[in-house]
C-alpha cells in the first residue's frame, strides 16, 4: 500500500477543489457557452456589436427595438431608437402609419455606428431602407440620416432586410431584399452612409421556385478571404408552423457569384443548408437573420427562432458559438 502524507492529501484535495471551481466558472463564462437560447424576445436581430464590454442588438418593432447585455445571454430592453416615425417614411411608405420598423442591421465605419433599418407594410413592395448614426451607442443619441434606397413598384426588388458590412478593402456595402426578384447588394458611400454615386444594385440570390419564391434576410460575412452569403428560405411569422431555414454560399467577390457546397450559384437557386427548420430536440422552430460578431473569445452567431417552446412560442434570439470546418465552411459548435 502506498501511503500519502497529510500534506500530499491536502494538496491534492485543494487541487481537485480548484479544478472543480475552474470548471464551474468556465461553464458560466460567456466565452465558453457554445449555444444558447437567450432571454431576448425579439424578431430579426441585427448583427451583435460590442462597445466597452457591453453587447448590443437591434430588432424589428416600434421605432427599432434596442437591447444591451454584458454576457450575451441576458438582455435589457433599452426602448426604441425612434420615438416617432422618421420623416421620410410618410412619403415613401404611407401605408406604415404606426412606426413599425423592420429587420435592422448595424456596423461601425467612418468613425460612427451606422444603423440601417427598413419600413414597409406586410406583403408590399413599396418599401424603403434608412440609416441612423451614433458615435457611442447611447440609446438616446441616434441621429436619423434619411432614406438610403427604396423600391417603388416600378422596380424589381424589395428594399427591406438590410445587411451592412465592410469588404476586405474597407469599402462598405449593403445587401437587401425579400421575395419578388431576390437578394441584391449595392455599394455604400462611407462618408454619407448612403448609396454611392452611380452605384447600381446587383442581384446575387434567388429562390428556385417561381416566381422567385421565399427568400429574404440576407447577410454577407467577410471571413478569411471569402464572402459568405446567408439567406432565409421559407415563411416567417407563423409560429410553430413557420418554414424558415437558412442557406449559404460563398464567393471571392462581393457581387458574386456565390456558390454553395455543390458549386451551384445562389442566383440560380443554390444554397447549402446552414440551419434547418427546427432544432433536433424540437425546442425551437424557424431560424432566421444571421449576424456574426468576431469577438476576442471567438466567433458568435446571432439568429432568432420564430417559435421557442419554453418561451410559450415567442420569437427568441439565440447566440451560438460559430466554428469553421477544414474547408472553410461555418457551422454552429456542438454544446
Amino acid at each position: 500500500m502506498i501511503r500519502m502524507s497529510s500534506r500530499s492529501v491536502d494538496a491534492r484535495s485543494v487541487k481537485n477543489r480548484s479544478l472543480a471551481i475552474f470548471a464551474i466558472c468556465a461553464l458560466l463564462a460567456p466565452g465558453v457557452l457554445r449555444a444558447a437560447e437567450t432571454d431576448c424576445l425579439v424578431r430579426d436581430p441585427s448583427t451583435m456589436v460590442k462597445q466597452d464590454g457591453t453587447y448590443w442588438i437591434y430588432g424589428t418593432g416600434r421605432g427599432v427595438q434596442q437591447f444591451s447585455s454584458t454576457d450575451r445571454l441576458h438582455w435589457t430592453d433599452r426602448g426604441p431608437v425612434f420615438a416617432v416615425r422618421p420623416a421620410w417614411v410618410s412619403e415613401a411608405v404611407p401605408e406604415n402609419r404606426h412606426n413599425n420598423a423592420w429587420a435592422p442591421d448595424i456596423h461601425y465605419f467612418h468613425g460612427q455606428y451606422h444603423l440601417y433599418y427598413s419600413y414597409s407594410s406586410f406583403g408590399s413592395q413599396r418599401s424603403g431602407i434608412g440609416v441612423a448614426t451614433n458615435s457611442t451607442l447611447d440609446p438616446r443619441a441616434w441621429v436619423d440620416r434619411g432614406v438610403v434606397v427604396q423600391s417603388p413598384t416600378s422596380q424589381g426588388f424589395n428594399t427591406i432586410d438590410p445587411c451592412i458590412f465592410v469588404d476586405f478593402h474597407g469599402q462598405p456595402w449593403l445587401s437587401f431584399g425579400s421575395y419578388f426578384s431576390g437578394i441584391y447588394v449595392v455599394k455604400i458611400d462611407p462618408e454619407s452612409g448612403k448609396t454611392a454615386a452611380g452605384a447600381v444594385p446587383v442581384k446575387i440570390a434567388t429562390h428556385p421556385s417561381p416566381p422567385y419564391g421565399d427568400i429574404e434576410a440576407s447577410a454577407i460575412i467577410p471571413h478569411d478571404g471569402w464572402y459568405y452569403l446567408f439567406v432565409n428560405w421559407g415563411s416567417c411569422c407563423q409560429g410553430e408552423k413557420s418554414t424558415y431555414n437558412i442557406r449559404m454560399g460563398r464567393s471571392k467577390n462581393v457581387t458574386g457569384p456565390f456558390l454553395d457546397k455543390d458549386g451551384k450559384d445562389l442566383k440560380d437557386g443554390g444554397g447549402t443548408i446552414f440551419l434547418d427548420n427546427k432544432k433536433s430536440d424540437g425546442s425551437e422552430v424557424g431560424p432566421g437573420h444571421v449576424g456574426v460578431l468576431f469577438d476576442k473569445d471567438g466567433d458568435w452567431l446571432t439568429t432568432h427562432y420564430e417559435w421557442a417552446k419554453d418561451k410559450s412560442g415567442a420569437t427568441t434570439a439565440n447566440v451560438d458559438k460559430l466554428t469553421w470546418d477544414r474547408d472553410g465552411w461555418p457551422r454552429v459548435a456542438t454544446p
